[in-house]
């Protein structure tokens, strides 16, 4: 830092090749410091890599501010607006949040959040402040620094939402946040207001989001990949996500850097890992299948290829289509949908994940549809119904898409009239057990092997068989009942798509 050939570091080539021993060392620029080439230069490159939206999240700790005692802070605006322009003229949007985590006196962990200014402390600010909206002098303070900020930018179309707290809202509390919203949509009817309550399920996701009504609603995947296999936790936690209607993932999937995990004293540095873009791979890939509105995984550049296929096949897929209903439906509790409580539903996505075989979770047995299979998690279950496709009753047998070989799983979604289908093929034949900060222990360690995908139930369409680690399509041709395509040996990932001859 500070030296003549300072540079950005974008690629995973530039992460790999570059000495960190060597001084000045690792150093972190953030948004508020690029200046505007730089911002162009990156955007530019993310765009390339079929980037289509980012997260700003501003406010935590010493982070920059856009409140500066009830008014925008003059920096922090110019530098966001230069941020704005440069991502929009990339073709890219921006999720940005109006603070983090609570203003507190006392900021000694990580998630008490930002130290108010000295004005604010002056004009009487207490803890409590932050969590009753209706305490003043300070709530009309506050707000008035929202609405100020949010009219500044509510007629910028290079803003995707607005978000009262980000990641800090499951902290703030529903009062906070519904304070800020109203504050927010009397001045800007038109951008969405994202909120994001969930740290980590603790209940049906229904009951944990309903005192946060906005147009979307958010968890994440930190904590996943403990007690299971990572892409079992999330595919329940995704298919959890599908309980309620406008669920995404907010965040997740955190590298966390070296110098960060130095300064922190926490654990392992996950960033520019081979673990760790399979992480994002998982993340991304899963959730297109599960049909999640959006993904925000805050995966850095060094991941920059793992959108490429994803761009590409979301604008082939016809999501016009109504999608087939799952033919199974797991009842779950609150105790099934805690992070821990994942564990218990592990053996299932597993199984259902090797036939494959989509289904669904319900929280009542009367949400069951008419001939649907039903599988109550809450007692005591047995999988061997389940082991093959050939010990499954007729009626599934016909909703199994595909066969795969020995040592691979997939996850799908198919439209109604089968003409149309996405499925994330995915080797595992191994596992690693290493803890990283903020990543999952437990995850894919793909290792070769024969992959055989034997199509089943279909009418004659076409396919592409992309491949996730050439980021290229590996094989294109027609799928027929009863026709198979086999690759030897690879322990790469794909994703299958099928569409209308």
């Amino acid at each position: 830092m500070g030296l003549s050939s300072e540079r950005l570091v974008k690629t995973q080539a530039d992460w790999d090749n570059w000495d960190r021993s060597e001084p000045p060392g690792e150093h972190m620029h953030y948004w508020e410091s690029l200046k505007p080439a730089e911002l162009a230069d990156r955007f530019d490159y993310l765009a390339e890599n079929k980037w289509d939206l980012v997260h700003l999240h501003s406010h935590y700790g010493i982070w920059e501010r856009f409140d500066a005692f009830g008014h925008p802070a003059p920096h922090g605006v110019e530098q966001f607006a230069a941020y704005v322009r440069a991502a929009s003229q990339a073709g890219i949007r921006v999720m940005v949040t109006l603070s983090s985590y609570p203003y507190s006196v006392d900021t000694h962990n990580w998630d008490e959040g930002t130290t108010p200014y000295a004005q604010t402390l002056e004009n009487g600010f207490k803890n409590e402040d932050w969590y009753k909206p209706a305490h003043e002098p300070f709530n009309s303070q506050y707000r008035r620094y929202v609405k100020s900020f949010v009219s500044l930018f509510r007629d910028e179309t290079g803003i995707f939402s607005f978000s009262s707290s980000g990641e800090g809202d499951w902290k703030n509390g529903p009062e906070r946040f519904l304070d800020t919203q109203e504050a927010i949509r009397s001045v800007d009817r038109e951008h969405l207001i994202v909120s994001e309550p969930v740290l980590s399920l603790n209940m049906l996701p229904a009951k944990q989001v309903a005192p946060y009504p906005s147009d979307l609603v958010g968890d994440r995947n930190y904590g996943l990949g403990g007690a299971i296999p990572f892409e079992q936790d999330l595919g329940i936690l995704f298919r959890l996500n599908r309980m309620v209607p406008n669920m995404y993932l907010a965040e997740g999937s955190f590298p966390s850097s070296h110098l960060y995990t130095r300064i922190t004293g926490n654990g392992n540095p996950y960033v520019g890992t081979p673990e760790y873009r399979l992480h994002v791979r998982d993340t991304f890939y899963l959730g297109l299948v599960h049909r999640m509105p959006v993904m925000m995984t805050w995966d850095e550049v060094f991941t920059e290829d793992e959108h490429r296929i994803l761009a590409e096949v979301r604008e082939h897929f016809d999501w016009t289509q109504p999608p087939e209903e799952p033919a199974v439906a797991v009842i779950v509790g609150d105790d099934e949908a805690k992070g821990d409580g994942h564990a218990k539903l592990g053996e299932l996505e597993a199984g259902f994940t090797r036939l494959p075989l989509d289904y669904r979770f319900i929280a009542d047995p009367k949400e069951a549809r008419s001939g649907e299979t039903v599988i109550d998690a809450r007692k005591p279950y047995e999988m061997k119904a389940f082991s093959s496709v050939s010990n499954l009753p007729e009626a599934l047998r016909e909703r199994v898409p595909f066969s795969l070989s020995p040592g691979w799983s997939a996850s799908y979604c198919r439209t109604r009239d089968r003409k149309g289908m996405l499925a994330y093929i995915y080797n595992t034949m191994d596992q690693t057990n290493t803890s990283f900060y903020l990543g999952a222990a437990k995850q894919r360690a793909p290792k070769p092997a024969d992959l055989r995908i034997g199509f089943l139930n279909a009418p004659t369409a076409a396919f592409t068989l992309y491949d996730l680690e050439t980021k290229k399509a590996e094989r294109k041709g027609t799928a027929a009942p009863d026709q198979s395509l086999t690759l030897p040996s690879t322990s790469h990932d794909f994703l299958l798509l099928l569409e209308p001859k």
